[in-house]
């Protein structure tokens, strides 16, 4: 006769759980729509606070340009929005099972988020020099990062998402 004894583990529900976030690991879209609406969010309140994601308030617009808004009579007025917010208007998201895209479709979307520092006067014979700063928008740098805020956030989401499994 043995000392010993068998214990069997009634594994059901561990199972359940486990399968549900498998199948919820199958599809993230719904997770991805949650994060594209936060990064869309915060480019939006990089737009109405005339700051980056990162922090910092964008650099004020150069006096050539203000004189040349006031002439069109849109100074004062928001940066980067002398035309009716198209830049602004013009950021979004879309999402799949895999990945969340974010962008901004307007060809000098770029120069605006990383500056050009290389940038000529158009209209000047000579082409004098005048570097745009850059005044970043989306909440993510060139190197790919995140603002730590955003990042939180972001593996909230997820977190949230994982737990209703």
């Amino acid at each position: 006769m043995s000392d010993g004894f068998t214990l069997t583990l009634d594994d059901r529900q561990v199972q359940a759980a486990l399968t549900a976030l498998a199948g919820r690991l199958d599809h993230l879209r719904p997770a991805l729509e949650d994060i594209g609406r936060a990064l869309q969010n915060h480019t939006e309140d990089a737009f109405a606070a005339e700051a980056s994601p990162f922090g910092g308030s964008w650099p004020d617009l150069s006096p050539v340009t203000k004189a040349r808004r006031a002439k069109l009579g849109k100074w004062p007025g928001p940066m980067l929005q002398m035309s009716a917010g198209r830049l602004a208007a013009s950021i979004f998201y879309d999402a799949t099972d895999e990945r969340v895209v974010l962008g901004a479709p307007k060809v000098y979307a770029a120069t605006h988020q990383f500056g050009r520092p290389d940038n000529r006067m158009y209209n000047t014979p000579r082409g004098n020099p005048a570097p745009i700063p850059p005044r970043p928008f989306l909440p993510v740098n060139a190197a790919g990062e995140l603002p730590p805020a955003v990042q939180s956030e972001i593996l909230s989401l997820l977190a949230d998402y994982l737990a209703r499994a």
